[in-house]
């Protein structure tokens, strides 16, 4: 009987034993196979995944130190090129594009409350191509052009009703050239030339019936003709007219947030 129990007791033993996964296995050549799990000096888990000669093929997990997950990685066949999905540390969706080898590649989706907040494009780990940035509620805020990490060509901006708000040229990340404001029935608002940033030559105003308002001279950022501003400045403007006299300071630093505040009602 008790060599019975034994045997059982052995078979048991061996059946469990069996039925776990074999983990951190190298080959004679040292190169990782099969399933591996990384954990910190802690203990805690950073990376779980599956490897065939020392890369990864299939899903690899990450996890943040608080043990939610912090990236799910999907490799592609005899291939660096990892489609992912990257997370905070609640666990709520942050990102998610391709990676190629340890650089961003294409389109890149960011998130936040799992809602999209804007799209990327990326050439071998920098930004190149257009950009876009949406409104909390999903509408479209912005479009810019990036080139070799740097902003580089046409920034357009738009209310939430989906009128365009600005234009705005950049160059190796300044503005420099043109940059056009609109009301929201279309007409031009102002317009003016930057140059490396600076505000240079003439800047016009214009009003709703695109009359030409007034003008701001410009020397390399310097103004020329302040009375010119004191006076406008200095105007009793009614309800309806407050807050459309636009600085070009405030809407070329935040362009985003001046357009927020001008155009909540929309």
């Amino acid at each position: 009987m008790n060599r019975i129990l034994i045997s059982l007791l052995i078979l048991l033993t061996s059946l469990a034993v069996s039925g776990q996964k074999t983990v951190n296995q190298t080959d004679p050549q040292g190169r990782k196979q099969g399933f591996w799990q990384k954990r910190d000096t802690a203990g805690k888990l950073v990376y779980e995944a599956t490897f065939r000669d020392d890369r990864p093929v299939g899903e690899m997990k990450r996890f943040h130190p608080n043990g939610k997950l912090k990236a799910v990685m999907l490799f592609a066949e005899k291939s660096d090129s990892a489609t992912s999905r990257l997370f905070d540390e609640k666990g709520k969706l942050i990102a998610e594009g391709l990676f190629v080898g340890q650089k961003k590649e294409g389109e890149w989706k960011n998130y936040s409350e799992e809602k999209l907040i804007s799209t990327e494009q990326f050439s071998n780990g920098v930004k190149n191509g257009q950009s876009k940035r949406f409104y909390t509620t999903g509408e479209l805020l912005d479009e810019s052009n990036w080139q070799n990490g740097k902003q580089h060509g046409l920034y357009t901006a738009y209310d939430k009703a989906g009128h365009k708000y600005l234009d705005c040229m950049y160059a190796n990340g300044f503005s420099h050239g043109m940059c056009i404001a609109y009301y929201p029935n279309g007409a031009m608002e102002s317009e003016g030339t930057y140059q490396n940033n600076l505000r240079h030559g003439d800047w016009n105003y214009y009003t709703t019936d695109e009359k030409l308002s007034y003008t701001l001279k410009y020397d390399q950022g310097v103004l020329m003709n302040p009375e010119v501003l004191d006076s406008v400045q200095s105007k009793e403007l009614d309800e309806s007219e407050k807050g459309r006299i636009i600085d070009p300071e405030q809407f070329m630093s935040d362009p985003a947030q001046y357009i927020m505040q001008n155009r909540k009602s929309n």
